[in-house]
């Protein structure tokens, strides 16, 4: 029976750490691989996430390799947001000042590149947000 377990962490857009604890498991009461998630502020309340239930293997697969594409899946999909495997961190005790000092400042996809921010409209912005150092595209009014 393949169980996997694994904590992400990540920046929110107002700098404070984020938590995702995703496994996958087998369930002898449904008699299927259970994948369960949670996620909140690292340092506040988990919000747990519905289980997904898998009975059945897909396309000629055995339901042991399907549970564990599907939970590479719901994995990569978090890790794509710019969530970070504490694993790959070298994080034993997670703690929000360990978390702090692995994360960077900005946010960052898998491979570490910057994400860039959308557009905001300055009419509905406040002002404490335009006193800040921003990168910004030549396009104006969607023209190049």
């Amino acid at each position: 029976m393949a169980k996997f377990n694994d904590t992400l962490i990540c920046r929110d857009t107002k700098g404070k750490c984020r938590r995702v604890d995703i496994s996958l498991d087998w369930s002898d009461d449904l008699h299927a691989y259970i994948i369960e998630r949670s996620s909140g502020l690292l340092d506040g309340k988990q919000v747990v996430a519905p289980i997904i239930e898998i009975h059945k293997g897909k396309a000629k697969r055995t339901v042991t390799e399907q549970a564990t594409l599907q939970y590479n899946s719901e994995l990569k999909k978090y890790l794509d947001k710019g969530y970070k495997n504490i694993k790959d961190l070298d994080i034993e005790n997670l703690t929000l000042e360990a978390a702090e000092e692995a994360l960077p400042e900005t946010n960052t996809d898998q491979n570490g590149s910057i994400k860039p921010m959308l557009c905001k409209v300055m009419d509905r912005t406040k002002t404490s947000q335009t006193d800040k150092q921003w990168l910004a595209s030549y396009k104006h009014d969607g023209k190049i």
